[in-house]
């Protein structure tokens, strides 16, 4: 058990998270340890992020403003990165049982799978992988020790839901107004070079 509070699952602390209209589910949180190879010089975000397990899909918000607003609670997030699986390769090739690779039929079975075993497909369901970046490693430990205290666990609200909704919306709106400035702004700099 760990100290005071939520037993550990294989190195693993559960947080259970109460949805609206979905009930229970549960996230696991690990302290990532990353080997020093992949630090730079040294010092790295590593030493205080969270790895993550079992993302719940939530329904027209992005896994990434889910998990921010969601760990938020806890402490300063400085980032969130979502990966579907991390240990799949993306180069990673099918191939039949001759080993000939068969791209048209794999690309087929992706369609009619997709269609069958998973109908509602939703751009926002980016992955159930993550690293938490907190701002500090105060701050993460600090945050696990608050989870660990969290028998209850995390409800999140219809309007907690909402918001989440709405900021993802902002900033898909800043994206937009970003991009149009950077090709006007291209536009701009050709234009007075041909004068």
């Amino acid at each position: 058990m760990s100290k005071g509070g939520t037993p550990l699952i294989k190195g693993y602390l559960p947080l259970r998270v109460v949805l609206p209209s979905r009930g229970d589910t549960f996230l696991f949180v690990k302290q990532h340890h990353a080997s020093s190879s992949s630090s730079k010089n040294g010092e790295s975000s590593v030493d205080h992020s969270l790895f993550i397990c079992n993302v719940p899909f939530v329904p027209n918000v992005r896994t990434q403003v889910f998990l921010t607003a969601l760990f938020q609670k806890f402490g300063t997030v400085e980032k969130v990165i979502v990966v579907r699986n991390p240990r799949k390769n993306p180069s990673t090739k099918f191939s039949d049982e001759d080993g000939v690779n068969n791209s048209a039929a794999v690309q087929r079975w992706k369609e009619i799978s997709a269609r069958s075993l998973f109908p509602e497909y939703d751009a926002n369901d980016e992955g159930k992988f993550a690293h938490v970046h907190f701002a500090s490693s105060s701050e993460m430990r600090s945050a696990l020790r608050t989870m660990q205290k969290t028998l209850k666990g995390v409800e999140i609200t219809s309007l907690e839901l909402q918001q989440m909704q709405s900021k993802q919306d902002l900033q898909m709106d800043n994206n937009d107004d970003i991009q149009s400035d950077t090709s006007g702004d291209g536009l701009e700099k050709s234009d007075k070079k041909k004068q």
